[in-house]
């Protein structure tokens, strides 16, 4: 994503939750359709979002995309999120294996 578009984003957020005082969406406002479209993104898209939300310190967008990445990595396994994040695999198949029996 590149930057214009992420200031974009940023933008739509703050303005369509500019009424919202707290520092975490409610659930009823997480799980809306709007929310919920918002974040059809890319995950690395998602962390390029975070970034900026961080240096921008919009705390409410911080959180937002904090709980929606927690959620994605709880609905994944770890090759599923090294794609979903185009994350590299720097373990070697002995590391693998050794990490299969532990857990």
């Amino acid at each position: 994503m590149n930057t214009k578009l992420i200031e974009q984003r940023i933008q739509e957020f703050n303005t369509f939750y500019a009424h919202y005082t707290e520092r975490e969406l409610t659930d009823e406002d997480y799980n809306s359709k709007w929310t919920s479209e918002f974040f059809q993104m890319p995950g690395t898209d998602l962390f390029a979002l975070i970034t900026a939300a961080q240096e921008g310190s919009y705390t409410l967008l911080i959180h937002t995309v904090a709980r929606r990445i927690a959620e994605i990595i709880e609905e994944k396994s770890l090759e599923e999120l090294r794609e979903h994040f185009d994350l590299l695999d720097d373990l070697t198949n002995k590391e693998k294996a050794e990490l299969r029996k532990e857990y």
